[in-house]
């Protein structure tokens, strides 16, 4: 009688174990990269580093807004190399983008039309 509980219980530990990690990977799944504009067009662009400095943090947003998104980079983008980005922006909007290198300069770009598909190069010239 003790191993039909003990069979019974293990099972419904299994099952219990097995409607969490479903949860886990269903949250995983849904979760979005960053939205400047809600539900507008997804567009994927690049950014790419010739700053000269590893860069820490990247933010965007809408240009007139007065304060910056999150930082949407993941990890530390080296110099000379380019980081895929993927958002909800709006069509034809004008953006702002903004770079944090390690040793704490900042990089800037201002009154940009993101293209989907584009590449967006900042250099040691957007210093601000």
């Amino acid at each position: 009688m003790l191993k039909k509980y003990s069979f019974f219980l293990l099972f419904l530990l299994c099952m219990a174990f097995t409607i969490v990690a479903q949860e886990g990977a269903n949250r995983s799944r849904d979760r979005q990269e960053p939205s400047l504009e809600g539900s507008n067009t997804g567009y994927s662009f690049s950014i790419q580093n010739n700053t000269g400095f590893e860069i820490r943090e990247i933010r965007i947003r809408r240009a007139g807004d007065s304060s910056w998104g999150e930082n949407i980079l993941r990890r530390s983008l080296l110099n000379g190399r380019r980081t895929s980005i993927r958002l909800d922006l709006s069509p034809n909007a004008r953006y702002s983008i903004r770079m944090r290198d390690t040793g704490g300069d900042y990089y800037s770009k201002h009154n940009l039309i993101i293209e989907d598909q584009g590449t967006i190069t900042m250099e040691i010239s957007d210093l601000e």
